[in-house]
């Protein structure tokens, strides 16, 4: 059954888009505030291995990413809003590799099960949400989420290498 909603690309990025801040301000920016307007909203970085996904996503402390920057930018979007409005915010912090979906926030969510909720909406059953309250909080849970994506790699990299062995 197909759907009558449609999805739409409004910009794509070449590999030699090297200044992410450009990427951020003239993409998704705009599409930041129509997330607050309670629109629906992904943003989504796809590529080979080593074309630069992490990088563009996350960053560094000098040079910020598209998840950083996102994160400053809702905040400061709140904050400029009504002093009446009460907004409650989750993270969720997911991994696919492999066609499997990981939870990054709660390593025993392992393969999980993405479900369709209605005609509009689909789910990950079993992803962890934590209520978030700050920026801070926010780069906490990415930073432990980082970390256990970073463990899983590492896994992965010693099974293969255990293979090779054999």
């Amino acid at each position: 059954m197909r759907s009558s909603k449609s999805h739409i690309l409004l910009t794509m990025f070449s590999i030699r888009t090297n200044n992410t801040r450009h990427l951020f301000e003239t993409s998704i920016l705009p599409q930041i505030k129509t997330a607050l307007n309670g629109v629906n909203v992904t943003v989504l970085a796809f590529g080979q291995t080593c074309s630069g996904k992490t990088f563009t996503m996350q960053g560094t402390k000098e040079q910020p990413g598209v998840i950083p920057l996102t994160i400053s930018a809702i905040f400061q979007l709140l904050k400029n809003r009504a002093q009446d409005l009460d907004p409650s915010m989750s993270v969720s912090y997911l991994e696919i590799y492999n066609d499997s979906i990981n939870d990054l926030l709660n390593e025993k969510n392992k393969n999980l099960e993405l479900r369709t909720i209605n005609s509009h909406e689909c789910a990950v059953y079993g992803l962890s949400q934590e209520e978030v309250k700050s920026e801070d909080y926010i780069f906490q849970w990415l930073e432990k989420g980082t970390c256990s994506r970073f463990n899983l790699l590492c896994r992965r990299r010693s099974q293969e290498s255990g293979r090779d062995e054999s």
